[in-house]
C-alpha cells in the first residue's frame, strides 16, 4: 500500500489503525507502510497520526498544503482510507464546511485538471 501511494500521490500521511493490527505492533505496521513508500522512491517526510480525524484535521489545516507548496485555500483532493471512525471524519468534514463527492463527474467539475486523464 505504501508503494502504491508513493507512485501516485503528491503527499503521503500514515494513520495508525489500532483496531486492525492483526497481532503486529503499531511500529511494525507503520514500518511496513513506510518501507513500501521508500521502496517506491518516496524521500520526503511521512507524518504519522493516531486517528483518522487527527490526520484529516492536520492535513487540511496546513500541513499538507505547506508540504506540497499549495495555498491553504487552494482546492485539494484528499483520499482517506477510513475504517475506524467514519462518523468522526464525516462530522469533522461537516464542521469544516466540506461535503462528500458522490460521482466521478462531480469530482471532475471540482478539479477540472482531472478531466481527460486516463483511469488507472
Amino acid at each position: 500500500m505504501g508503494a502504491i501511494a508513493a507512485s501516485r500521490a503528491q503527499r503521503i500521511a500514515i494513520k495508525e489503525t489500532l483496531g486492525y493490527l492483526r497481532g503486529r505492533s503499531r511500529e511494525a505496521v507503520v514500518g511496513e507502510l513506510t518501507a513500501g513508500a521508500r521502496s517506491a522512491g518516496w524521500r520526503t517526510e511521512i507524518p504519522v497520526y493516531e486517528s483518522e480525524a487527527a490526520a484529516l484535521r492536520a492535513e487540511l489545516n496546513g500541513a499538507g498544503a505547506a508540504a506540497t507548496g499549495a495555498r491553504p485555500d487552494q482546492a485539494r483532493v484528499v483520499v482517506l482510507l477510513c475504517h475506524e471512525d467514519r462518523p468522526g471524519v464525516f462530522a469533522l468534514l461537516g464542521q469544516l464546511g466540506f461535503r462528500p463527492v458522490e460521482t466521478a463527474a462531480e469530482l471532475v467539475s471540482l478539479a477540472p485538471r482531472l478531466e481527460g486523464r486516463p483511469g488507472r
